[in-house]
């Protein structure tokens, strides 16, 4: 079965950096999106509040990518205020990791021709999610690198038949506050199929 997958992580909760533990020890190297202008986002902790860490996760063999600065849908901004969302935490997470950053997660996967000519202009790659976003060939046929579809990880029952269909896939796992036994068991299940995983940009050749 040829299936690569990503696992991916929104936001940058601070309860990621055990998720960061937890895929470090099961030899998996994960894609982090971070928020990196907000404390607090939907009233829980970020990886902001203690900044060091994102190093920590970084030194683990982790991607680390930009969520924008504040979250905001995009296609509701000035071109001005766009580019700042991308530019600045794009910078600040260099800053910390001290290694480029090439990928990017649209916030509620809102996206429009603007929005896409700004991302294009600082990422190499992009990857969608949200609830207005339908994942359709998990990445078989991919029209775009700054159109990524991401996958939630209840979807994955559909992973045999998408198989069948495509025969060759690349889903992007989209996590957000999920507990560890819920990635764990996410781990199990895809290595049951023989799942290959990888970061999203070695996934697409961007890093």
């Amino acid at each position: 079965m040829r299936v690569y997958v990503a696992l991916t992580f929104d936001d940058g909760y601070l309860s990621h950096y055990h998720i960061a533990k937890i895929l470090h020890d099961e030899g998996i190297a994960g894609t982090f999106f971070i928020i990196t202008h907000l404390q607090y986002f939907e009233n829980k902790p970020l990886l902001t509040l203690r900044p060091e860490i994102i190093q920590v996760i970084s030194d683990m063999g982790h991607e680390i990518g930009s969520h924008t600065c504040f979250h905001p849908n995009l296609t509701k901004l000035s071109c001005q205020h766009i580019e700042y969302e991308l530019k600045a935490s794009k910078s600040f997470l260099e800053g910390f990791i001290g290694k480029k950053v090439h990928g990017f997660a649209y916030p509620g996967g809102f996206y429009d021709r603007n929005v896409l000519f700004y991302v294009t202009k600082y990422y190499r790659y992009a990857r969608l999610a949200g609830k207005r976003f339908e994942a359709k060939t998990w990445n078989a046929q991919l029209k775009s690198r700054y159109l990524i579809e991401g996958i939630g990880y209840k979807e994955l029952l559909k992973l045999p038949i998408k198989y069948i269909i495509y025969r060759y896939i690349r889903p992007a796992i989209v996590f957000h506050d999920e507990p560890p036994y819920i990635i764990k068991a996410v781990i199990r299940y895809l290595r049951f199929y023989g799942a290959k995983f990888t970061t999203l940009g070695e996934l697409f050749g961007e890093t």
